[in-house]
């Protein structure tokens, strides 16, 4: 047997196994899996959805920003495992995206514990002030650098960093400016940050500072 058909089967065995231990999600977020399909969107995967949950939650976090809210599913994961008084400020530049948002927290019962900017963030960031406990990144991936930049100075100490779609670029996505600025991001948060790569949906890169 050749090395990538151990891969293939080996890979679909785990992935397999696995999904008899996922949690039940809630209908809002499968609602938004059917929407974000019909329409070609992408949110993050259910694995990851549930992994931002958990991280949330045991880092005891007050508060988060979110740069590219979609139609809310990682947002929604979020604030399941923030703190009774925590709040998350998700960034949306679409007008359209972000009101279905605001529908679909209202359903998940969560609005309480979300604030929507609405603008470009590269906009929005240089205007909020350094008190994040975690910052959540998926959005214009050619940004990614700068949106790293502004997590930097906007993060306590002891924050938390993720960044979504990490292996994208290796996956065929894009074009070069996209894959260069994610090559960029994946360098500077491993090497320079000590953060961790992980093979998690699309790949997740993480660190603290």
């Amino acid at each position: 047997m050749s090395c990538r058909r151990f891969v293939e089967i080996y890979s679909t065995r785990i992935a397999d196994y696995l999904k008899h231990f996922e949690s039940e999600r809630s209908q809002v977020l499968v609602d938004i899996e059917k929407a974000c399909e019909e329409r070609e969107l992408e949110p993050v995967s259910p694995d990851v959805g549930v992994f931002l949950r958990f991280l949330v939650n045991i880092s005891k976090c007050r508060r988060v920003l979110e740069i590219g809210t979609c139609l809310g599913y990682s947002t929604i994961c979020m604030a399941q495992g923030l703190t009774s008084e925590g709040l998350i400020e998700t960034i949306e530049v679409d007008q359209g995206r972000a009101s279905e948002a605001e529908e679909n927290f209202k359903k998940a019962d969560v609005a309480s514990k979300i604030r929507i900017l609405h603008g470009f963030a590269l906009n929005i960031l240089p205007t909020l002030k350094r008190d994040y406990d975690l910052v959540f990144i998926d959005a214009l991936k050619t940004e990614y650098p700068q949106y790293l930049d502004h997590s930097l100075r906007l993060l306590r100490k002891g924050g938390i960093i993720i960044g979504d779609d990490a292996l994208l670029g290796e996956l065929g996505w894009g074009d070069g400016a996209g894959k260069k600025a994610l090559d960029e991001f994946n360098r500077r948060m491993c090497n320079e940050l000590k953060g961790v790569l992980v093979p998690l949906g699309d790949g997740l890169t993480l660190t603290t500072i």
